[in-house]
């Protein structure tokens, strides 16, 4: 006969906290070296995900949940799912080498009317890892070739007299990166929550927090990494999302209560305006662009700082609506400056731009961190002279050493590649200058005034006269030789493609060696 298992314990109560330094002593922004169980090794991996300090850590969220709290019998396990059990010890571990370099350890486990081996590859330290009679939670996955024959392989494992982290609990599953495991970053989170979550700063007042029924920040961040259940999973997310947006929601009201009462530059605009901005550019404006450009210059009118987000499809002309702006600063005696994300964008909007405004005589400079010393020199001092009339660059323009002469307005392109500070950076080099941010990326009306509450918002939504649509096609991989002759017919009319091979950030090195094997494979099997 099996042995019979005892019966689960209650739930004990929490055991009394650790001891800790007095609050003095800790801080949240401690390294994580410091985290019981990090050290210097774990530190550098934690790095790698971005998490330098200790509330780098806390904040650093599982990414899903795996439900382990529902136990299941051995005799119902079915052969391919993941499950939980709670068994008993029956014998010591065996270890059996399947062939050189592969070897197999199984743990005979039973839950009193069934048996089932705990089964992993290559590691014959589990031999003597469990005791006979011991109880243990085991969760992975199924094997179950035949009915009478059960094995869980490579489980995660935890005895019941311990805290269970891994099982019999909703368990965390987080981001992680190569040399971290799973079961070593839910006992760091672990420490970390026992010894410095009495640190957590609440910033939600008591009587807000009542009136939207929202639990302690302490309490919603234990139960984001280690939920007693769903309820209180989902209390704890709508507690942080609750706080996130109410810290973004005031930052954007500040920042335009800053901005309404900050004194801007009125810039006079000319009544030969349009007739001088039609010299320049090549084309017929549409619609669209005309009635931006018309807002745009009535806010660079104001006295108060223009502060816009311009939003338009990529080939809708918003590179034209920006010259516009720009040639008014100009006309009125200030500079303009124009950062791109890339060196390429940069220099693009350096040839571009300068052909146009050459035609008006204003003088445009290129300042990317690819230029030689003597030219970035040079550069530097046609900013700071004002012989620089339009700036084009990349984050160059925001170093040390880059003063301009007379700032007026700020252009940003793909103003989503760029941080907040490096924004705001590039505002400082000038006085209160007006600023128009560019992107190309779609914003739902709603989203945009919640993010960008600070701004106001032009939308192009016209696309110049016999502009192609973009057409996209997906293909399934069985037809992956439909796309392929798609293109080698595109490519025989003269025309270029490209094909894109993702990166992985934790193993960037293995990825672009596929990505250099699969371009060799396109040019010797495929084209």
């Amino acid at each position: 006969p099996l042995p019979e298992l005892p019966p689960p314990p209650k739930p004990a109560e929490k055991p009394p906290p650790r001891p800790k330094l007095p609050p003095e002593r800790r801080s949240l922004k401690d390294k994580v070296q410091y985290v019981r169980g990090v050290g210097p090794a774990r530190a550098r991996l934690l790095a790698r995900m971005g998490i330098e300090t200790v509330e780098d850590l806390l904040t650093h969220f599982p990414r899903r949940y795996e439900d382990r709290a529902h136990l299941k019998r051995l005799a119902d396990l079915q052969h391919g799912e993941k499950a939980t059990v709670r068994v008993m010890v029956m014998a010591k571990g065996a270890t059996q080498e399947l062939r050189p370099g592969l070897s197999v350890t199984r743990v005979p486990v039973t839950d009193g009317q069934f048996t089932a081996f705990l089964t992993w590859f290559n590691q014959p330290f589990r031999e003597d890892q469990f005791k006979k009679g011991e109880i243990l939670y085991a969760h992975g996955r199924v094997r179950r070739p035949r009915p009478f024959k059960i094995e869980i392989q490579n489980p995660e494992v935890e005895r019941e007299s311990e805290d269970p982290l891994q099982a019999a609990r909703i368990v965390p599953i987080y981001p992680l990166t190569e040399g971290l495991q799973p079961i070593r970053m839910r006992e760091i989170m672990r420490a970390a929550l026992e010894d410095y979550s009495d640190l957590i700063p609440d910033v939600i007042p008591p009587e807000v927090r009542e009136r939207y029924n929202l639990m302690p920040a302490k309490e919603a961040i234990w139960q984001v990494h280690f939920p007693d259940d769903m309820n209180k999973l989902r209390e704890a997310r709508r507690r942080l999302v609750f706080e996130e947006f109410l810290v973004q929601q005031l930052s954007v009201a500040l920042c335009k209560r800053e901005m309404k009462e900050s004194a801007g530059i009125p810039f006079k605009v000319s009544d030969s305006f349009w007739e001088k901005f039609k010299k320049i550019v090549p084309f017929e404006l549409t619609n669209a662009q005309r009635r931006v450009i018309e807002e745009i210059l009535k806010d660079m009118a104001s006295d108060k700082p223009m502060n816009r987000l311009l939003q338009g499809d990529v080939g809708s002309g918003k590179t034209v609506v920006a010259v516009a702006a720009m040639l008014v600063a100009v006309e009125n005696g200030y500079q303009a400056a124009i950062m791109a994300p890339t060196e390429v964008l940069a220099e693009q909007h350096y040839f571009v731009i300068g052909e146009m405004l050459g035609k008006a005589g204003i003088k445009v400079t290129l300042l990317i961190g690819s230029l030689s010393q003597s030219e970035k020199e040079r550069a530097r001092a046609k900013v700071a002279s004002g012989l620089a009339q339009v700036v084009i660059g990349t984050h160059a323009l925001i170093q040390e050493g880059v003063e301009f002469h007379k700032l007026g307005l700020v252009v940003i392109d793909e103003q989503h590649r760029f941080g907040v500070i490096q924004r705001a950076s590039l505002r400082q080099k000038g006085e209160n200058p007006d600023v128009l941010v560019m992107t190309a990326t779609p914003i739902p009306r709603t989203l945009a005034l919640t993010v960008y509450g600070d701004l106001d918002i032009s939308i192009i939504d016209e696309m110049p006269p016999g502009r192609k649509p973009v057409i996209t096609y997906w293909f399934p991989a069985r037809r992956r030789k439909e796309a392929y002759d798609f293109v080698r017919r595109e490519v025989e009319k003269g025309r270029q493609a490209y094909i894109v091979c993702p990166v992985i950030e934790e193993s960037k090195s293995e990825d672009v060696t596929r990505a250099v094997e699969w371009a060799q494979h396109l040019q010797k099997e495929v084209f």
